[in-house]
């Protein structure tokens, strides 16, 4: 189901107070004070909830059967596989007798979104290294976690599922299907589809000597992460939504025996990341 592609989503709809606070109830999360829509919930399936007990997020109204056994699955894996900050604990109500469809709760995690105009206005040049080491470093840890088989999560035995095809075949079929989408939204001439052909053609070896397939975070993006500047600098304060999330991929190569990403190491990744855009007349745009 992870790997499905969705252009539109199964909103909320009117929830009502009662609603809100018979959800808390379910969970003992204290006494509602209020709740509102979240301004970065792009499918329309979250709340903002605070209560006597706290802040919360609520997610309800699942775009495919499994979808919070997916995220809570991938939550708690992720939780203690890595020093990242994911909402937990990841609470799901199965029933839908309250809002008539099932529903997730989690901590609200609290930071900014880097490309809020508000933040951008107050970024230095460092600021922005810092962040692409940052985001670096969230990277490499998340593709530490390696399976056999590349694939997605089969949500009733919680093992992973294999593609029915090779990996390469699968996302390569993939980033030609968004190449033709996006010929809906921008002009995307012959030459530029021959150019990705001579790309993925040129990458075919690679992907087929793969030995290990690693987490891949499908929808790694400026909504679905928080940052926070504290005493050492920027720093991931959050990073949600993993209904996108699969098993492929290579992850950033480092060192087996090495559980810690050195500085050295962070700055010279960051650096080709910060640069990593290549055009088609070959020169390279940076992203920041």
């Amino acid at each position: 189901m992870t790997t499905t592609i969705y252009f539109s989503s199964n909103r909320l709809g009117e929830v009502t107070i009662d609603q809100v606070q018979r959800m808390l109830n379910r969970f003992d999360l204290g006494r509602l004070l209020s709740y509102e829509k979240t301004a970065e919930g792009v499918l329309g399936q979250t709340l903002y909830v605070s209560s006597t007990a706290g802040q919360f997020v609520l997610k309800g109204n699942p775009l495919f059967p499994g979808q919070w056994v997916e995220e809570k699955f991938m939550v708690e894996q992720i939780q203690t596989r890595t020093p990242i900050p994911v909402p937990t604990p990841y609470l799901v109500d199965h029933t839908e007798d309250i809002f008539g469809w099932n529903y997730a709760v989690m901590p609200r995690l609290y930071g900014q979104h880097i490309h809020t105009p508000e933040l951008q206005a107050k970024l230095t040049s460092l600021d922005k290294q810092q962040m692409v080491e940052m985001l670096t470093t969230v990277l490499l840890e998340l593709h530490r976690w390696k399976v056999k088989n590349s694939g997605e999560l089969d949500t009733t035995t919680l093992g992973i599922r294999p593609f029915e095809v090779s990996y390469r075949v699968w996302l390569y079929g993939r980033i030609r299907y968004w190449l033709e989408d996006a010929k809906k939204y921008s002009n995307i001439s012959v030459q530029d589809m021959e150019w990705v052909e001579e790309i993925l053609e040129g990458s075919r070896q690679a992907f087929d000597q793969l030995e290990a397939a690693t987490f891949v975070m499908g929808d790694f993006k400026p909504q679905n992460f928080l940052v926070q500047n504290g005493n050492k600098g920027w720093g991931v304060s959050g990073l949600f939504d993993f209904t996108t999330a699969y098993f492929g991929g290579w992850g950033c190569r480092s060192s087996e025996n090495n559980h810690h990403v050195s500085g050295e190491q962070r700055r010279r990744v960051g650096k080709g990341f910060s640069y990593c855009l290549r055009t088609r007349d070959g020169s390279q745009r940076r992203i920041y």
